[in-house]
């Protein structure tokens, strides 16, 4: 399992606590990498699997938001770029 943990801040330096947000499974396809927040402040992590609610065919590397009103959800692989509307 990998986690991804949120650190909050007393100050531009200084950590207070870290916390477990969420757990990615272990898969043979890729590792957590590329994370995006949308403007609903939703975090959005690229793994193996593709995007926690985004499966894609291929591994997923990186994301970002993009699109007239960005709210388009681009995800890339070694081969291809996939998108997905955020709501």
């Amino acid at each position: 399992m990998k986690t991804i943990f949120l650190f909050l801040l007393i100050a531009s330096t200084l950590c207070a606590e870290a916390r477990t947000i969420e757990k990615i499974a272990d898969v043979e396809r890729g590792a957590a990498d590329g994370m995006r927040v949308d403007e609903k402040g939703r975090l959005f992590c690229t793994s193996g699997l593709g995007i926690e609610v985004i499966r894609t065919p291929k591994p997923a590397s990186n994301c970002c938001f993009g699109g007239p009103d960005g709210k388009t959800l681009f995800i890339t692989a070694r081969t291809a770029v996939y998108r997905a509307t955020s709501r």
